[in-house]
Formats: structure tokens, sequence, C-alpha cells
């Protein structure tokens, strides 16, 4: 890659104001494990890169009245973190399947969002847990919530001189499992060709389900949430029957299409096992909320 410029910011304030000065020839530079492929797989690369390590405060996981979570965080530390498994389990499931211990080292939660890959693993998690994004920007701070975020292939809702600091993962109710899966065409190092996050809250009892939420990746040009499944299983029993046909309802939401992974009718049928799966083990998973938890 031919780069005209490294820049090395030391606050969040100078990189906000370099991104602004150098404009759409400036790319911000976290982990950079897909930042610095970008030339080689023929897209046009940055002229200048305002890297964020030395940039305090980006890099943290914390759990306050929800689970806040930096967006420089590596996907090491978010697969890792006793935290993230108690508050947000298919989260930390999702990270650990992001390539390999050494990209996941150095790849950041916040990368791996703003790259806006439909089959960014950490993006099905956070839509179905209904995260928000912290963004700031040479306008200030605003938050926004993720499924507001993703507009198109590696197309986000930042503004320019904005930057992504900080997930924000609310708690979940009581009694509620969730869980993340994907199918690969290899068993690792490999993208998603679909991706199915469902969380499911049940009753005290685990008789009925009081809420469900389902994200669906790789099966469409943005991670997306399968609403019309979700309202379906509002108030049904969590059962085989119940989930096949949500399963089958989901498949509304995909928009998949045919490349070397797979073609569309194959990402549907996966789409449909996926789902099944990820609703029954979510239901298994159901338990009441962590002792001391708001």
């Amino acid at each position: 890659m031919k780069l005209l410029s490294f820049h090395q910011p030391a606050t969040l304030d100078e990189a906000i104001e370099l991104l602004v000065r150098l404009g759409a020839s400036a790319r911000p530079l976290a982990g950079g494990t897909d930042l610095l492929l970008e030339g080689p797989r023929g897209l046009e690369p940055p002229e200048h890169l305002v890297s964020l390590a030395d940039v305090d405060g980006l890099s943290f996981i914390e759990d306050r009245e929800a689970l806040h979570i930096g967006a420089a965080t590596t996907l090491t530390s978010i697969a890792s973190s006793p935290i993230v498994r108690q508050r947000c389990r298919m989260l930390a499931e999702a990270a650990g399947m992001i390539g390999a211990l050494q990209t996941r080292n150095l790849a950041t939660l916040g990368g791996n969002l703003c790259n806006a890959l439909p089959s960014a693993d950490s993006a099905p998690p956070l839509l179905a847990a209904e995260a928000d994004v912290i963004l700031v920007g040479p306008t200030g701070k605003r938050c926004l919530p993720l499924t507001a975020f993703f507009l198109g292939p590696r197309q986000t809702a930042l503004r320019a001189g904005e930057l992504m600091t900080e997930v924000v993962v609310p708690h979940s109710p009581p009694n509620s499992g969730a869980t993340y899966r994907r199918h690969t065409t290899r068993k690792a190092l490999d993208l998603a060709v679909a991706g199915v996050a469902a969380q499911l809250s049940l009753d005290p009892h685990h008789k009925t389900i009081l809420s469900a939420r389902i994200a669906l990746g790789a099966v469409a040009p943005t991670p997306v949430r399968a609403e019309a499944a979700e309202r379906l299983l509002a108030g049904r029993r969590p059962d085989d029957e119940s989930f096949a046909l949500a399963a089958e309802v989901a498949t509304q939401a995909a928009r998949p299409i045919s490349d070397l992974r797979g073609s569309a009718t194959f990402r549907m049928d996966i789409l449909r096992s996926l789902t099944r799966r990820c609703l029954a083990e979510a239901a298994c998973r159901a338990s009441p909320p962590l002792e001391g938890s708001a």
C-alpha cells in the first residue's frame, strides 16, 4: 500500500481534527487487520492513516447500568472477558470466531462494526442485544441505535470526522438466554455464509416467550433484525413448532446473494436451520438474572 502520510494523534480531539482536515483521503487506524488489506483486494487505499494507538479511553470493558465496551477493545479481550460472557454471551462467542488468534489480538470491536461487512460476526449479537453505539465528531457526541448504523455494504451512518468510541449493550431481562451461531465453508478462518443471533426472554416458569430478538448476518446487504419472526414468537411456547415457524418467517428479512461461498438458495436453507438451532439454544440458556444485578 502506498501511503502519503501517517499521523499519530495523542488525543481524541486531535484525531477528529485530523480526520476533518484531511477529509475523504484519511482513514482511522485501530487494529488495521482489514484496512491494510484494502489495496490488495482492489479497493482504493487511503492517502492518510490516522492512528488511534495513543488515544486513551477507547479500550475498556465496564459493567455499569449497561455493558460498556470501548471501540478499540480487541476481539480477544471481548472473547475472554468474564463480564462479557455473563452479560452478553453471544457477543463473546462471536468475537472468538473471528479470524485467527493473531487477528483477534489486533482487531477491534469498532473496526469490525465500522467496516460494515454484511458478514461481520459481531453485528448480529449486538443487534439482537439492541445495542447502541457512541459516535464522537466535530459537532460533539451522539448515541445511535446499532439498527440505524448500517446503511449498506461498507456504508455506515458515520459523519465526516466522526469516530465510534463505545458500544453500549443493555442488560438482558430476567429469564433470558442468547446465542450466536454461523455457518462457514471451512471450519476456521473464513467469513460466514450465514450467521444468526437469537435472544429469548421467558416468563418466570419458562412456559411462554415474553420477547424475542433475532438478527441475521451475511444474508442481506447489511446485518438485519428479523422483526416479523420476533413478533410471531411473542406469547408462544418455546418449543420446536414455534421455532420452526419463526425460522421460516425469518427468511423474509433475508436478501441473500450467490457467490463463491454459497448460492442464495443454500444460504436460505442454512438460515432456517441456524435460526431453529439458535432459538432452541437460547431457550435452554434462559435463566434468572445474575446475583446482585439490577
